[in-house]
């Protein structure tokens, strides 16, 4: 291989190793690289640099997102076993480059997962495309499965997707107790549960707790098709079931205890997703135990020597009866169990014990009878007892009542015995049990109990026997021993014979009375049997029924038609009486007879002058016609005159009666004289014996009185009417009338007497109540009153005085709180603190002592209210349509101006209340009224206010025609009734000026805040500033005014003397000398934020103007001036008004804000009034520190004025460029330039203004040509620009390569610095980038460049051919380096050559290069020149040339010798 030919491989072996300076390929960047690829979906955010603030340590870098699955989470849903189901994964790069991934497949054999399907078939996924894979799912129960799916991805951590079976699982409504109840021990109870799925489908599985967890159904369910599980002494069926969504199914549980007490059994439902529920069975065995509880009447007790049941405890003894009828008696038996007892009553024939010598008597309840002797009772078919009802069912612990019936049909003595059978009782494992019933005797039944027990049983499941429901029998729950005594019927008459001792007269009848006498203890039915043959006997009535215990009047009848002797007997049949009962009458029977109906005829008591009249029934009591004649007979002669005419007349004195006949004789007394008449009057008639009968009378005069005639009333008041009674007192037994006559005395005019009743009448010995009205029309005391009155028949009137002292009106006045509790303070006392605004009430109690009715009014002496006019009553059509509206309430109408809500027509009403603009009202209520006798009205007093102050009036009351009464009424309102709109008006919220985020030594921020006026007086406000200092150790404030706190300023600030005029009344000359003129009191005030109060006085009066105060509060904060400010200092607020004032915010210069810093601040307003309140002295109103406080707070960020610079490179703004970037296609350019960026972020909240400014060799550029003067898009500084917050700008600076910056190196900038190595010289510029901000802050970013300089080396810089044949040419190579890291473009030419040369002595080639920087060794930095000579004579040849560059390099000189001759031995052969 030539020369030539080595040198072209080497060169393009040198090209083929030679690095190219390209950017690397971003798929092959790491995404936790700080540069790595760019993210589709998230931002980058590279810390940035920070310049010339404190630098926060870097974060830990973390990966940007490559690839998105989706769906993140692959979960599988309603599987079954046996089936494989798949779903689609999708792996999505949101990088900018292209990825590869790579799946790991889950670690179970559950999931699995299939190829990946690429969008190309290189395996790459390019941006926004997507991989997907197949992942299955092959179950094998249908429990929970998880799992996840790794992928690998150039980022440092894979991706997890997770990877999830999940079933929706079955929810059962199963309670986690599910109770059985109560059951007989031996019984079964069977329960169903009626279970439904609310969740998912599943399979379910029952068995006990103790046998879970098991590894197979089968080990604890050996014979699955018998789904029924059994654990003692629980039975469950069925143990398996299958439930779909909403589907049900019913569960049946048996349960059969073998003891008494409660079983309980923790069962486990497993589903067939593997998951379980537990939940217990209880039930509670019992034996069955009914009791006797209540006997009506009571049980009866045994008799020494009586006959009993063998095994009898109760004994129920009935009262004695007669035969066909019935008692009851009503018997309750309680069951003491909680489970339904079936029941049926027998009735037996008693078992009498046995006795003898080897058989003594035992006591019942020591004999036991076996279940032989039990079974061998007979039941009594035809017994007299009976119980209702006979069968049923008893109710878990109720009482049951029961009633036994003893209904005998014979005379005679019964006894029987009553058992409860209780049907279908569980038998017992023990025969002695059978038996064991309680013989328990008590006089007093509370409870009798029989117990029924089936054995003792075994806990254990091994010892527990089930009983089939077949071998159920009844069993003795209650014996009850039932006796009672049937007794024949009782009847007899009264008497049993009726003998006539007068004669019956002919064709007459006789009746007479006798008795039949019912004893016995039920009713009877008789009926008589008459006799019609030679006389008539005849009973009435003949028949009917008679009550036990009663008697009967009967009355027989006897009638002789022929005169002689009647004797007979007369039968009764009575029904279930062997034998009638007996009745003998006898009589003898004669001729016509009269009789007098009246025994007597008594007049009673007649007034003297009346006339009463009476009757005289004369009867025939034979059938033939009787005359007969009346003789008057008197005791004694009524009056001395014999002529003068009787007071007694009779009608009739003589006649003729038919017979049978009955005549009324009528007989008149007329007394003239009060006496007593006594007579007897005869009825004499033909064949038989005169009649006689007597006549009484009692003639007399009224007399009648007043049980008190001196009538003291006492209690009388004025014009009040006092009703009382007075009673007319009849002291004879004659009727009489009375009648009221005027008034009489000396007093009549001064009163009013009305009598209810003038006149009426009063019965004999009648005590008759009139009531009389008094009215009292003077207050004095009466005693001159009387009272006539008239008695009919009666000579002389009877008179009522009265007498009384008459009171006049009285009233108490009360005061309380809430109408309870009452206090006798005149003072209606509002409290000392109501807060501004609040409405308050009081009650004045205004109680009347007496009984007269007087009107009373109510008013105040200064706050008045007004009142709000009600609306005019409308027409009845009207009236009746707003009543229909108001039968429907509606909302209030935000849009309608006239609706209005309950809280402003309350602000409305207290506004109209408070129009008299004195800062309070008292509204009264009810103005006026009227006051009850011995009555109470309420007063309700309500207090409205909008003013703070002191307050005080006088509420007079006026009842009738008393004097006027004031009460003092006081309150204290504080508060302060001014409030900022930027509360809304709402006193509660605090006011927080908020002026937000700003930067340091930015212009002032300025808000207008409105303040209202809700009082009706003009306030003045002066405003101190103050800042937050917690740090501080001030406790308390000390302030010292001299005069007024805050006293007037005029516009200027100077403060106006003498706001107030001096009222020179309230001035206090002391008397001592050592008065000082114009030097008043010093006093102390406590404001309402101040803890205590100190008064220093010289003892003047309290009118005296106040000179120096001193206040002392809580230290809050300190006096401040800045940054917030508020103006003017002093404002004046009109009543009911509002103003306006102007909060400003004036940033803190930036050399006070070296980091961020919140300004908190607050203001305090003194509240002032400048003009006199017009209340007469009623109101006294602190102002100034006394008053209470308007606070408003100030908040605000302050930022330092610094931008956030964040630079794409990690070495900041650094440079690194060669003075071979000019050279372009082997030209050179005016400049180059070489940019690097930086991105500068506004993070404050608030815009930043700045200007750029950089200096040469920097240039500004890609600019907005609106931030340039000369709207050119490079400068070198730039017009001040805005970045608003959170918003960002992207500055490229350029560093400016020229041809004659390398001049520079010569030059001493203070920006310049040249370095020396062994890969060349370097040019180091360092610099700022300026950015001034309007504020006068200014920030620094660094700029760094290195500019490499191209210097080339000559291996050789003497070149010496020696002696050569004239006319051959030697050839000679030397090597041209370049050793920086600049590229070098280099030329040769002759420099000077001795006289003997021409142009064909020396040549080189090639005479100019380009060298490459030297970067690397395979860089291609050196190449190779060649050098040839020909001599032309025998001469000596030197030649100079001289290599220079392009870029400023260094010039270097090549020397060459050579000697030319003609010597042949000087020939070169090979030329090496």
């Amino acid at each position: 291989m030539s020369e030539d030919q080595r040198e072209e491989n080497r060169k393009d072996l040198e090209m083929v190793q030679a690095k190219i300076n390209f950017l690397r390929n971003p798929r092959h960047v790491p995404p936790s690289a700080p540069l790595g690829s760019r993210s589709l979906v998230q931002a980058s955010k590279k810390k940035p640099k920070e310049i010339g603030i404190r630098q926060d340590p870097e974060p830990i870098s973390t990966d940007s997102v490559v690839f998105v699955p989706s769906p993140p989470v692959v979960e599988f849903k309603n599987y079954k076993v046996g089936e494989v189901y798949e779903i689609t994964l999708e792996l999505k790069n949101m990088s900018s480059v292209m990825r590869q991934c790579r799946v790991l497949p889950p670690s179970s054999n559950i999931f699995s997962i299939g190829l990946g399907q690429f969008p190309g078939e290189s395996g790459l996924v390019a941006p926004g495309m997507s991989c997907k894979y197949d992942v299955r799912f092959a179950p094998d129960s249908l429990k929970d499965y998880d799992d996840h799916i790794t992928v690998q991805t150039q980022a440092t951590e894979p991706i997890i997707v997770p990877l999830r079976g999940r079933r929706p699982p079955p929810v059962l409504t199963l309670p986690s107790e599910v109770d059985l109840g109560n059951c007989l021990v031996g019984g079964i109870q069977a329960t169903q549960l009626l279970v439904k799925n609310e969740g998912g489908p599943g399979r379910f599985c029952l068995m006990t707790k103790n046998k879970w967890p098991t590894t197979s159904i089968r080990t604890v369910i050996p014979n699955i098709t018998k789904i029924t599980i059994k654990q003692a002494p629980f039975e469950i069926h069925p143990a398996t079931f299958e439930l779909g969504p909403g589907q049900s199914t019913v569960l049946e549980v048996l349960f059969q205890p073998q003891s008494d007490k409660v079983f309980t059994q923790d069962m486990i439902i497993c589903c067939d997703n593997c998951h379980a529920s537990n939940f217990r069975l209880k039930g509670e065995g019992e034996y069955a135990k009914i009791g006797l509880a209540e006997v009506e009447m009571g049980l009866s007790d045994y008799s020494p020597s009586e006959f009993r049941d063998i095994s009898a405890q109760n004994l129920l003894r009935f009262d004695e009866l007669n035969p066909f009828t019935y008692t009851e008696r009503l018997v309750k038996v309680v069951n003491h169990t909680k489970v339904e007892l079936p029941f049926q009553w027998m009735v037996y024939k008693p078992i009498m014990p046995k006795t003898g010598p080897c058989n003594p008597p035992q006591e019942p309840s020591k004999v036991h009878l076996n279940r032989q002797q039990e079974e061998d009772r007979v039941p009594d078919m035809e017994a007299a007892f009976s119980v209702f009802p006979n069968n049923g069912i008893l109710q878990p612990s109720e009482i049951a009542q029961f009633r036994v019936t003893f209904a005998p049909p014979t005379e005679g003595d019964y006894h029987n015995v009553v058992h409860m059978m209780l049907q279908h009782i569980p038998p017992s494992i023990e025969s002695s049990f059978a038996a064991a019933l309680l013989h328990a005797k008590s006089s007093e039944i509370v409870s009798r109990t029989t117990v029924i027990e089936q054995g003792t049983f075994s806990d254990t499941e091994e010892n527990i026997n089930f009983f089939p429901s077949n071998v159920l029998r009844d069993v003795t729950g209650l014996e009850l021993e039932v006796k009672a005594k049937c007794i024949p019927l009782s009847v007899v008459l009264h008497p049993y014979a009726i003998f006539m001792h007068v004669p019956v007269l002919q064709g007459s009848t006789i009746k007479r009375l006798f008795t039949m006498a019912n004893h016995s203890y039920s009713t009877i039915t008789f009926q008589w049997e008459p006799y019609t043959d030679s006389y008539l006997l005849e009973v009435e009535p003949p028949f009917g029924e008679l009550d036990p215990g009663m008697a009967m009047d009967l009355e027989i009848s006897i009638t002789g038609v022929e005169p002689g002797t009647i004797s007979h007997t007369l039968y009764c049949y009575v029904m279930n009486m062997p034998e009638p009962l007996h009745l003998h009458v006898q009589a003898t029977v004669k001729g016509p007879e009269l009789k007098l109906a009246q025994p007597s005829v008594d007049f009673g008591l007649v007034q003297v002058g009346q006339q009463v009249e009476k009757e005289l029934t004369i009867i025939n009591t034979s059938q033939v016609m009787v005359k007969f004649s009346i003789t008057d007979t008197p005791e004694h002669l009524e009056t001395d005159d014999p002529m003068a005419p009787s007071d007694l007349t009779l009608s009739e004195m003589s006649g003729e009666l038919k017979p049978l006949e009955r005549r009324q004789i009528v007989m008149t007394f007329s007394p003239t004289l009060p006496r007593t008449m006594k007579r007897v009057c005869q009825v004499e008639y033909e064949g038989g014996q005169p009649c006689s009968i007597g006549v009484y009378g009692e003639a007399q005069n009224p007399v009648v009185c007043f049980l008190e005639c001196e009538k003291f009333l006492p209690e009388v008041y004025l014009d009040v009417p006092v009703v009382f009674k007075a009673v007319l007192h009849n002291q004879t037994l004659i009727p009489t009338s009375f009648h009221w006559k005027p008034v009489e005395g000396a007093q009549k005019k001064d009163c009013t007497v009305e009598i209810e009743e003038l006149e009426g009448k009063i019965e004999s010995w009648e005590q008759r109540s009139v009531s009389i009205a008094f009215t009292p029309h003077k207050a004095m005391s009466f005693s001159e009153v009387r009272l006539p009155c008239t008695i009919e028949g009666q000579t002389d009137n009877i008179y009522l005085n009265i007498t009384c002292d008459v009171r006049t009106l009285e009233v108490s006045f009360k005061t309380s709180t809430d109408t309870h509790l009452l206090s006798d303070q005149m003072k209606v006392d509002f409290g000392e603190c109501v807060p501004l605004g609040e409405t308050v009430k009081r009650y004045v109690h205004i109680c009347n002592q007496t009984a007269i009715t007087a009107p009373f009014t109510v008013g105040l002496e200064k706050f008045t209210a007004t009142l709000p006019v009600p609306p005019p009553e409308a027409t009845t059509a009207g009236t009746a349509r707003s009543r229909g509206r108001n039968l429907l309430s509606r909302t209030p109408n935000i849009a309608d101006p006239i609706s209005k809500t309950e809280t402003k027509a309350m602000e409305e009403y207290n506004k109209f209340i408070l129009s008299e603009k004195n800062g309070l009202a008292f509204v009264v209520y009810p103005l006026s009224g009227k006051l009850q006798p011995f009555g109470e009205s309420i007063i309700e007093i309500t207090a409205h206010s909008n003013m703070w102050g002191k307050y005080q009036d006088n509420i007079i009351f006026k009842v009738g025609y008393l004097e006027p009464v004031p009460i003092l009424a006081t309150i204290t309102v504080v508060g302060c009734p001014l409030n900022f709109q930027l509360t809304a008006g709402q006193a509660e919220h605090k006011a927080v000026v908020r002026f937000g985020s700003h930067v340091s030594g930015a212009e002032p921020i300025t808000r207008k805040l409105k303040i209202n006026n809700t009082s009706p007086k003009d306030i003045r406000v002066d405003w101190e500033m103050f800042e937050d200092a917690p740090e501080s150790k001030k406790l308390v404030d000390f302030i010292t005014c001299f005069g007024r706190a805050f006293p007037p300023q005029d516009a200027k600030g100077n403060e106006i003397i003498n706001p107030y005029p001096v009222k020179t009344e309230s001035l206090h000359v002391p008397s001592s000398m050592d008065f000082i003129p114009n030097s008043p009191d010093t006093y102390q005030t406590m404001s309402l934020s101040s803890v205590m109060q100190s008064h220093i006085s010289s003892g003047y009066e309290e009118d005296n103007p106040k000179i120096i105060s001193c206040f002392l509060r809580p230290h809050l904060g300190d006096f401040s001036t800045r940054p917030f400010s508020i103006s003017p200092k002093q404002l004046t607020i009109p009543g009911e008004g509002s103003s306006t004032v102007e909060l400003t915010f004036t940033p803190l210069p930036t050399n006070d804000v070296p980091e961020e810093k919140d300004c908190v601040g607050f203001a305090f307003g003194y509240l002032s009034l400048d003009q006199e309140d017009q209340c007469g002295g009623k109101v006294t109103r602190p102002e100034a520190y006394a008053a209470e406080l308007l606070r408003l707070d100030f908040t605000a960020h302050l930022k330092p004025a610094l931008l956030t610079v964040e630079e794409t490179d990690d070495e900041g703004m650094v440079y690194r460029s060669a003075m071979s970037d000019i050279m372009k296609n082997d030209l050179i350019k005016p400049e180059a330039l070489r940019v690097c960026s930086t991105m500068l972020s506004n993070n404050t909240l608030t815009p930043l203004t700045f200007r750029l400014k950089v200096k040469d060799p920097w240039t500004l550029v890609d600019l907005d040509p609106v931030c340039t003067k000369d709207s050119a898009s490079r400068a070198k500084d730039t017009l001040p620009c805005t970045l608003n917050p959170r918003h960002n700008l992207m500055v490229k600076v350029a560093f400016r390569v020229t041809p004659s910056l390398v001049l520079k190196a010569s030059s001493k900038a203070k920006n310049l610095i040249l370095t020396e190595s062994s890969t060349g010289d370097k040019l180091n510029f360092q610099d700022v980038l300026h950015i001034q901000f309007e504020n006068g802050a200014e920030q620094a970013v660094p700029l760094y460049a290195s500019l490499a300089i191209p210097q080339f080396e000559l291996s050789a810089d003497i070149l010496d051919f020696g002696t050569c044949l004239v006319g051959q040419t030697r050839e000679q190579e030397l090597t041209i380096s370049n050793i920086t890291a600049s590229h070098s473009f280099w030329t040769i030419s002759f420099e000077n050559k001795s006289e003997f040369c021409d142009e064909n002595t020396f040549q080189i080639t090639p005479t100019e290069g380009r060298l490459e920087a030297h970067v690397t060794h395979i860089s291609n930095s050196k190449a190779t020149i060649k050098v040839f000579f020909t001599a032309g004579h025998s001469e000596s040849y030197d030649c100079t040339f001289i290599v220079q560059g392009l870029l400023g390099e260094q010039s270097r000189l090549l020397h060459v010798y050579g000697n030319g001759s003609y010597d042949g031995k000087h020939e070169a052969v090979l030329n090496i």
